[in-house]
């Protein structure tokens, strides 16, 4: 079906291109030099798109939801009853969901570029009759390569100063070895991944991650595809308050004061937490991103994402292979993270080696270690039966782009008081081989010291 206003899809469609056009600037960058008032047949929308594209003009920009509202209410020499037309239209805008966002940007970005070839043919009959070849071959490309989106990149020799200032505004994640090696934690756009395996304690990293965002007064959102938001809760709690979960259950009243302490002595504006659960298998990333985007409409603005845990998300397309469908799952958060400019942290499931393994590394990744290469930072937490015991663990740093990897750390990792923290150097690969050489030389050593005792007291009787 081929349309020649925009009037033709609907007023909700259209509300719903203007609310995506605010918020989501990787579709704004696309579409707003293709986009013109003309293809409004309503005066109203085509006004409130000539205010959008006016505002942008100026500031190189689009504007935000709330600057919308702030420049229809101020429009100069508009009659009142043209003035309250257009407030009612901010509000439809403000108000209009994200169920429909992937085909509501795909149709909006055809139409302009349709809207963009059929002009550029109309316009080269004129210079057909006066042979102007080139200005037809020029006009019809531009046409064509319309909607791509106006980016060039960085610039590399005009943007020296600015690259080597440093620019990262990281989120700590309260892990200081992971701080100290990441220059800071996660910056805007970035994806960190922890591997562990099965019942390694996955959900409690993330939540110590999430509990260490908070304290720095950063609003997180907690996206979790296992356990419920109750026991996600619980795992805060425990995390915010340096205590066992079981403590944070028999004490409730003291919990619950100490948690409000907590959060009125926490920066303006107060953080926020918001733990939302989804199905696991029935989630696309498209989901994730419209969840976001309900949250921000809402004025709450997260600062970091966490999921638990990506392997659980489906592709965003079907492939012969798994391993194809999971690397794609990564592509399509590193993305995300792209577009909302926050950092996402999510963890992965090791395969059965990884099971009462003290190291685990990227061959222990289950199905696709392409997944391994989209991540800006991974690392991995193995730990023996003997480990969980005694509450340690040890970390393997398996890739980092912001600084050096390969290194390995003995850590104290409780998932009842949901607390990790390094408890030794560092060592590389090769000096914790030798390390656990070292160590069971030391233990069979004793162990036949043992076996000689005991035939000694046994040769005595």
């Amino acid at each position: 079906m081929s349309f020649d206003r925009m009037d033709e899809f609907g007023q909700p469609f259209q509300h719903k291109l203007f609310k995506y056009l605010m918020v989501n600037r990787e579709f704004a960058d696309k579409i707003i030099d293709i986009l013109e008032p003309k293809y409004f047949s309503n005066e109203h929308y085509a006004r409130f798109c000539r205010i959008t594209m006016d505002y942008r003009e100026e500031f190189k920009r689009v504007p935000s939801v709330e600057i919308m509202e702030s420049l229809v209410q101020t429009v100069p020499e508009l009659s009142e009853p043209k003035r309250e037309m257009l407030k009612t239209i901010m509000i439809k805008v403000k108000d209009a969901n994200y169920e429909d966002q992937d085909f509501v940007e795909g149709r909006s970005l055809e139409f302009c570029k349709n809207q963009a070839v059929k002009n550029a043919l109309v316009e080269s009959v004129t210079l057909l009759k006066n042979k102007k070849y080139d200005d037809i071959r020029e006009i019809l490309d531009k046409a064509l390569k319309a909607g791509e989106g106006s980016d060039l990149g960085h610039d590399y020799f005009n943007g020296m100063v600015e690259r080597m200032s440093d620019s990262r505004v990281p989120i700590p994640t309260g892990i200081n070895e992971i701080d100290l090696l990441t220059r800071g934690g996660l910056d805007r756009s970035e994806l960190g991944v922890v591997m562990c395996a099965l019942g390694g304690g996955k959900s409690t990293i993330l939540a110590i991650i999430g509990a260490n965002a908070l304290r720095n007064g950063k609003t997180v959102a907690h996206i979790t595809l296992e356990l419920s938001p109750q026991q996600i809760g619980l795992k805060y709690d425990a995390a915010l308050l340096n205590v066992a979960i079981d403590e944070v259950l028999s004490e409730k009243e003291t919990s619950v004061a100490q948690l409000k302490k907590i959060h009125s002595l926490l920066r303006n504006p107060k953080p926020k937490l918001f733990i939302k659960e989804f199905a696991a298998d029935t989630v696309y990333i498209s989901r994730v991103r419209s969840y976001i985007n309900q949250m921000r409409a809402r004025n709450v603005f997260p600062d970091v994402l966490l999921i638990d845990y990506a392997d659980l998300l489906l592709p965003p397309r079907k492939s012969v292979e798994f391993r194809h469908e999971l690397r794609s799952i990564y592509v399509g958060l590193r993305s995300l993270g792209s577009e909302l400019g926050i950092p996402i942290w999510t963890a992965s499931q090791s395969n059965r080696e990884g099971i009462d393994t003290e190291i685990i590394d990227l061959k222990m990744v289950g199905e696709a270690l392409a997944k391994a290469q989209v991540a800006d930072f991974w690392f991995c937490v193995g730990r023996t039966i003997k480990q969980k015991n005694d509450n340690l663990a040890t970390m393997y740093v398996a890739k980092n782009r912001m600084g050096r990897d390969g290194l390995i750390y003995p850590l104290q990792f409780n998932t009842g008081t949901v607390s990790m923290k390094v408890c030794g150097g560092q060592m590389d690969i090769m000096d914790f081989i030798r390390s656990k050489e070292s160590r069971e030389k030391s233990e069979d050593l004793m162990r036949l010291q043992g076996v000689v005792a005991k035939l000694g007291e046994e040769k005595g009787t």
